[in-house]
C-alpha cells in the first residue's frame, strides 16, 4: 500500500472517528509510521455510570510509560478539575478506571454526578503523546466530551451505577470473628456498596443473653469490585459502636433492605444465623487466634472418625467438604451384604460391606464395578478369578479425562477391569484378590492396613483418591484421572463424613480456651464442628473423645483437634431432580490464651 493509499484510509477514519464523537486534530499529511485511535468506549456520551470505565483502543499495542496524566487526560468542563482514578494498559487497551465513592454524598467519586467531562489524547504534534512499544507515535490528539448520569431529586431511586451483578448481590463476610476492645469491626464483600445506603445500614450489636441493642455506625474503608480486579482488594466495610463495649459475646444484627449495592440490591450479612453473625469481643491483651483457613492440608490428621460414611474431603482449597463421585451410583439397592456368589456385574447400593469369615466371589465376566454411595468395607475376603489384560491399552486415560468417561469407555470395551468405587471410604481390611486389573476409587479415603491385603494376578493395582496404606502391593499406582462429581442429588439415604485436624496449636501449650467460631454453609444438608482433647484414644467410640461443641468447654486442655462433620441428605421426595449442594464448612477461628514460656 503507498502513501497515498494510506493518507485516504486515514482520511475516513478520522470521517468515522468524528461521527463517533471523537475530534482530532491531525495534520492533513501526516507522516507514515504512526498508531491509529481505533475505538472509545463508552459510545454513548449521555447518563454515563459513575464507575464505568473508559476504554481506548489502539491499532498496536501502546507503550505504557506513554500514558500519563499528561497524555491522557479527562478533565470536567466546568473547573478543569481532573477526574480521580487509575489507568490500565494492556497490549492495544487502556482504561481509565474512575475512583469508586466511600462518602455518602459522592463527593470523592472519580466522575462526579451531572458533570460534564473533557477527554484528550494527546499525540501529534506533542512530543510526549501516546506511542507503541515500537515508538511510532499516536497520528494525532483527539478530545470528545460526555455526561455522567444526573441524579433526580430522590437519589436513591436513581441507578447511578453500573452493577455487574444485577438481581442480586454478593453477601458481607467477616474479616475475623474476634474483635479487640479498641478496634472496628470490619465485614468484606466481593463487590461495591452504594455509600448513599450507609445511613440506613442498620446495623446493631446485641450481648448474648439480653435484649439490649447496641447502634453502630457504617463507614466504607474501601470500595472495590473483586470481580473487576480479582485479588486486587474487597470491600471494607467498617463498623463501630455509640456506646462502650465489654468483652463478651455478641451477636451482629442487621435490619433488612438498608445496605444496597451499586443495582440496587439488598446486602446482607452471610452469618451462621439469620442476618445474625456471633462476635467475640475480646481484652486487647495477651488472647491470640488461630484461623483454620484450611488451604492447604498440613493440618490435617489421616485419622478415621468412628460412626461416619466416610473421611470429608479437606483438599487444601480452602474447604472441608464431600466429594461424592458420580460414579458411585444411585445406592438402589440399598446397604448391601456380600456373601457367596455375586452374579452381578455392576452393583450400585448404599454401603457395601463383606462380613469377617465370609467369602464373596464375583463371577460375571468383562467390566465388573462394585459402587457405594457411602463406605465399602472388606473385612473377610472379595475375589474374582475372571482375567483381563495386564496394561490400559486402550483405557490409557486422555487429558483431563473423568472417571464417568473412563468407565463408559470400558464398559464398551467390555475390558476385564474389576473397579470397586466408594463415596466414602474404601476400607479393606481383609482380603481382596483378583486376577484382571483392579482399579480402587473413594471419594472420601483409600484405607489399607497392615490387616488387609490387596493383590492381582496381573499385577496391575490402580488408585484414585486420597490415601492408601501398606496392605497395598509395592506395584500399586495412580490413574490419572478427575473425579467428577453429580449434578443432581442421587441419595437414598442420609450419609455423614468427617475429618479431624492435626494438634493445635502446633507448638507452645495453652492455659485457657476462650471461645471458638466457624463459617460454613448447611445447603442442602448440615455441618457441625467439634473439639476434642488433643490425646483421645482414637480407637473408642466418638462418645468416649471429650467433644465439645464449643473449644471454651475445654477449659485449660493444654492442645485440641477440630472435627468436622458434614451430613448430606436425599431430596425431598416433591424435589426430584434436585442439584447436588452438600454442605461446606471453610473457616475454624479459635480464641485461646497461651500458657507462658519459661
Amino acid at each position: 500500500m503507498g502513501p497515498r493509499s494510506r493518507n485516504r484510509r486515514l482520511r475516513c477514519w478520522l470521517i468515522g472517528a468524528a461521527a463517533c464523537g471523537l475530534l482530532a486534530c491531525a495534520p492533513e499529511e501526516p507522516a507514515p509510521g504512526w498508531i491509529e485511535l481505533v475505538q472509545a468506549r463508552p459510545r454513548l456520551r449521555e447518563g454515563v455510570f459513575l464507575n464505568e470505565p473508559l476504554t481506548l483502543h489502539f491499532s498496536a499495542p501502546v507503550d505504557q510509560a506513554s500514558v500519563t496524566r499528561e497524555s491522557l487526560r479527562v478533565r470536567s468542563v466546568d473547573g478543569a478539575q481532573p477526574a480521580e482514578g487509575r489507568i490500565e494498559v494492556m497490549d492495544e487497551t487502556v482504561r481509565f478506571i474512575p475512583d469508586l465513592p466511600r462518602r455518602p454524598d459522592l463527593s470523592d467519586a472519580g466522575f462526579r454526578a451531572g458533570t460534564r467531562y473533557e477527554v484528550e489524547v494527546r499525540g501529534f504534534p506533542y512530543p510526549d503523546g501516546v506511542r507503541s512499544e515500537d515508538g511510532r507515535p499516536l497520528v494525532a490528539t483527539y478530545r470528545w466530551s460526555f455526561d455522567t448520569a444526573m441524579p433526580a431529586d430522590d437519589d436513591q431511586r436513581v441507578q447511578l451505577f453500573d452493577d455487574r451483578t444485577p438481581g442480586w448481590a454478593a453477601p458481607l463476610r467477616p474479616r475475623t470473628l474476634s474483635v479487640p476492645l479498641d478496634q472496628p469491626i470490619l465485614l468484606e464483600c466481593e463487590e461495591p456498596i452504594d455509600p448513599r445506603t450507609l445511613g440506613a445500614a442498620g446495623f446493631q450489636l446485641r450481648p448474648e443473653g439480653t435484649g439490649e441493642r447496641i447502634r453502630l455506625d457504617a463507614r466504607l474503608a474501601a470500595n472495590s469490585d473483586a470481580g473487576e480486579r480479582p485479588g486486587q482488594g474487597r470491600t471494607v466495610l467498617e463498623l463501630r459502636p455509640r456506646a462502650p463495649l465489654e468483652p463478651r459475646i455478641y451477636l451482629l444484627g442487621q435490619a433488612r433492605g438498608g445496605l444496597r449495592d451499586f443495582g440496587g440490591n439488598p446486602v446482607l450479612l452471610h452469618g451462621d444465623r439469620t442476618l445474625e453473625l456471633r462476635i467475640q469481643v475480646v481484652p486487647a491483651g495477651p488472647s491470640e487466634l488461630h484461623v483454620e483457613t484450611f488451604l492447604g492440608t498440613a493440618g490435617r490428621s489421616p485419622v478415621a472418625v468412628p460412626g461416619v460414611d466416610g473421611t470429608a474431603h479437606w483438599a487444601g482449597d480452602g474447604l472441608v467438604r464431600v466429594r461424592l463421585p458420580a460414579a458411585a451410583g444411585d445406592g438402589g439397592a440399598g446397604r448391601v451384604e456380600l456373601d457367596g456368589t455375586v452374579e452381578d456385574a455392576d452393583v450400585h447400593a448404599v454401603s457395601l460391606h463383606v462380613p469377617p469369615d465370609a467369602t464373596a466371589t464375583l463371577s460375571a465376566g468383562g467390566l465388573v464395578v462394585l459402587r457405594a454411595q457411602g463406605s465399602l468395607v472388606i473385612d473377610g475376603r472379595l475375589e474374582r478369578a475372571q482375567a483381563g489384560p495386564a496394561a490400559l491399552g486402550e483405557l490409557e486415560p486422555a487429558v483431563d479425562e473423568t472417571l464417568s468417561s473412563w468407565l463408559a469407555r470400558a464398559g464398551e470395551l467390555d475390558a476385564g477391569w474389576t473397579v470397586l468405587v466408594a463415596g466414602g471410604d474404601l476400607v479393606v481390611r481383609g482380603e481382596l484378590e483378583v486376577d484382571g486389573p483392579l482399579l480402587l476409587v473413594a471419594g472420601g479415603m483409600l484405607r489399607i492396613p497392615a490387616s488387609g491385603r490387596v493383590s492381582s494376578g496381573s499385577g496391575y493395582v490402580r488408585l484414585l483418591g486420597s490415601g492408601g496404606g501398606p496392605g497395598l502391593p509395592s506395584t500399586a499406582g495412580r490413574l490419572a484421572l478427575e473425579i467428577d462429581e453429580p449434578s443432581m442429588n442421587p441419595l437414598r439415604e442420609p450419609l455423614s463424613f468427617a475429618v479431624l485436624s492435626g494438634p493445635i496449636p502446633a507448638t507452645g501449650g495453652v492455659t485457657r480456651w476462650v471461645d471458638s467460631f466457624v463459617e460454613g454453609e448447611t445447603r442442602e444438608g448440615g455441618y457441625e464442628v467439634f473439639f476434642v482433647p488433643d490425646a483421645p484414644s482414637y480407637d473408642e467410640p466418638f462418645d468416649e473423645w471429650g467433644a465439645q461443641a464449643h473449644a471454651a468447654g475445654l477449659g485449660d486442655a493444654s492442645r485440641l483437634r477440630i472435627l468436622v462433620r458434614l451430613e448430606v441428605v436425599p431430596p425431598a421426595p416433591d424435589a426430584a431432580g434436585a442439584p447436588w449442594r452438600p454442605p461446606v464448612v471453610d473457616d475454624v477461628i479459635l480464641v485461646f490464651e497461651r500458657a507462658a514460656i519459661r
